[in-house]
C-alpha cells in the first residue's frame, strides 16, 4: 500500500502497486510521484490507482 502524508495534514491512500521497489517525487504533490517496480516498469499516479508510463528503467533519481 502506498500512502501519501501531508505534513501537519491528512493522509491519502494511493492504492497498491505490486513489485514496487523505489518511489520518488517532486513538486506538484502526488502528481509528481513515480514508482519503479522490480520488473523495471515505471508507474505514475492516476486517480486512486497507478498507470504504467510505458517507460522501462533500472533506477530512479531526483535532481535538485
Amino acid at each position: 500500500m502506498i500512502t501519501a502524508f501531508e505534513i501537519g495534514g491528512p493522509s491519502l491512500s494511493l492504492g497498491q502497486l505490486d513489485g514496487a521497489v523505489t518511489i520518488v517525487g517532486g513538486n506538484g504533490g502526488t502528481a509528481g510521484l513515480r514508482v519503479l517496480t522490480n520488473t523495471g516498469e515505471l508507474w505514475r499516479p492516476q486517480g486512486r490507482g497507478w498507470a504504467n508510463t510505458g517507460i522501462s528503467d533500472s533506477f530512479l533519481a531526483t535532481r535538485q
